[in-house]
């Protein structure tokens, strides 16, 4: 097993000596096993090993990054020497620079030996039982395709100004892809995954029930009403509608081009007030919980939208120095490119009211489950065929929808926001309620 803060810190003095004014190495190993699914059956197991290395440079402010896939010193002083080089080519930015040392939290539950120490027979098992509960709930269902993969990861980062971080994490994730199918009536195309640190937690035989469950229950879709009024937008539909255009805006690099709706907000209404959004890279079990950023940066809870009104920016070191602050610990990447910005665990505040209170307060609209084309981050613009989705009729479910778009803008519907469930599910890192919005053109034909 190498020893990656070692290999970082003879890439880090290596470009050193090569003239670099400041060093980082950012170096990992995964180790993973998986199985895929297609077509109703198990397709492939295969276990792999992939690791690496970057090496980002300041030289006089001029900027300089190289990458290799092996964690042979040979190659780490390449990498080294390939990074000096490029940035002696590059133009100089004041806002270059690497972070200093910084003490780190403790984050509990990253790393599960149980769960690491899982079998390739073992995931073949739990794949088996996936498929078998989805195929089992009802035979009308078909599995498309899906995957169990159990990853182990360490990482370090170690730079010139005395950061040295190194981790271990452990995860698995597993998903089913599929429809149902009663004769030439076709369900909607539905996604379903789980993903955990704990052994314990893993429901794949839930998760296939689960999938099953919702394809069946958009058979004998059809045409619904077009109208301009209210939508409920499922965890998923909501991530998708609501949480990516306020990640792009509160981006300080977004925000510093000039491109993000949120420049110059900071303190101003962005949405409704029942709208609070936090960050939080520390949240005990969440998938993207660490203890530090790409680029060794502690992690810290963020309220980046508190009762509605715009509070903090994310930043990494390069945004924040440009902007007159300090980073919120919002670098993200690997070891093939220099870091850029993004979330941890993004979480919507849960509201006060029931999922079914929130469909019983709606006389016509829909529930969309699933939506293709998501809005346009900078204008906000979207206009989304519905791929899973329900009629509302009198405060009940009334059919589910085909051949059903909606259209909208993202930024004005988080102010038009009605209601937030008390209900959240978990999409991957994001953890979202059910979420009504007013004013929604739909059509439907």
């Amino acid at each position: 097993m190498p020893d990656l803060k070692a290999i970082c810190h003879q890439a880090a003095e290596s470009a050193r000596r090569s003239g670099a004014g400041q060093a980082e190495a950012y170096a990992h190993e995964t180790v993973s096993r998986s199985v895929k699914i297609e077509k109703n059956d198990i397709h492939l197991a295969s276990s792999a090993t992939s690791c690496g290395l970057g090496v980002r440079v300041f030289v006089e402010k001029a900027l300089g990054f190289a990458s290799t896939n092996s964690l042979d010193s040979a190659e780490a002083a390449r990498a080294a020497g390939a990074a000096v080089t490029v940035a002696r080519c590059t133009m100089p930015d004041e806002a270059n620079e690497l972070p200093e040392k910084a003490a780190l939290p403790a984050v509990p539950g990253l790393h599960e030996e149980a769960l690491a120490a899982t079998t390739m027979a073992e995931t073949l098992d739990l794949a088996r039982t996936m498929l078998a509960a989805a195929r089992d709930f009802d035979r009308r269902v078909t599995i498309d395709g899906g995957s169990v993969d159990v990853v182990t990861r360490r990482r370090a980062v170690v730079n010139t100004r005395g950061v040295a971080a190194e981790e271990i994490s452990s995860h698995i994730i597993y998903l089913l892809m599929g429809m149902a199918k009663d004769g030439d009536d076709v369900s909607s195309f539905q996604f379903e995954f789980d993903v955990h640190r704990e052994r314990a937690r893993v429901d794949v035989a839930g998760l296939g029930r689960r999938l099953a469950g919702k394809v069946v229950a958009t058979l004998g879709a059809g045409k619904g009403e077009s109208f301009r009024g209210p939508v409920i937008l499922s965890p998923d539909a909501a991530a998708e509608v609501l949480a990516s255009p306020i990640l792009f805006s509160a981006d300080a690099n977004m925000v510093q081009k000039g491109m993000s709706p949120f420049a110059g907000k900071l303190g101003q209404e962005v949405a409704d007030a029942r709208i609070t959004v936090v960050d939080d890279g520390l949240l005990p079990g969440g998938v993207a919980s660490s203890a530090f950023d790409r680029e060794g940066v502690p992690h810290r809870p963020l309220t980046i939208v508190k009762d509605g009104t715009l509070q903090s920016y994310m930043y990494d070191t390069r945004t924040a120095r440009r902007g007159g602050t300090r980073s919120t610990g919002h670098a993200v990447g690997g070891a093939r490119s220099v870091p850029a910005i993004g979330p941890t665990n993004l979480t919507f505040a849960p509201g006060n009211v029931g999922k079914d209170e929130i469909i019983a307060g709606v006389d016509r609209g829909i529930l969309v489950t699933r939506l293709s084309g998501g809005p346009d981050p900078v204008s906000g613009d979207l206009s989304g065929v519905v791929k899973g989705g329900f009629l509302i009729r009198k405060g009940e479910i009334a059919q589910p929808l085909t051949g059903t778009v909606i259209q909208a803008n993202s930024y004005e519907l988080l102010k038009k926001v009605t209601a937030v469930s008390r209900e959240t599910e978990t999409i991957y890192s994001f953890r979202m309620p059910y979420v009504r919005v007013e004013d929604v053109s739909v059509t439907s034909g």
